[in-house]
């Protein structure tokens, strides 16, 4: 399970599907997308490792402009992406 939390459409605890890694693009997605005042270039994960906790940003302005999909991180069990609100 993954939590996809903030500027979301609909904020949610999702699954991480057997057969195939989920991106944080594809996170985002399956809850609707972002609100109109999400930021979307610093989305943020958190992550625990080894008891630790470590934030991963990542700019998913760029995955959908740009097209780098080398940006998309695959999600790990207990993630929690966080998507800010935009400081206009």
């Amino acid at each position: 399970t993954v939590y996809v939390l903030g500027q979301v459409k609909e904020p949610a605890a999702i699954e991480i599907p057997p057969e195939k890694p989920l991106t944080v693009l594809e996170a985002i997605t399956s809850v609707g997308g972002f609100t109109d005042v999400a930021n979307t270039s610093r989305v943020r994960v958190l992550r625990m490792e080894n008891g630790t906790q470590k934030a991963l940003d990542v700019d998913v302005s760029q995955i959908t402009k740009q097209g780098s999909k080398n940006l998309d991180i695959a999600l790990m069990p207990g993630d929690v992406v966080f998507v800010p609100q935009s400081m206009f």
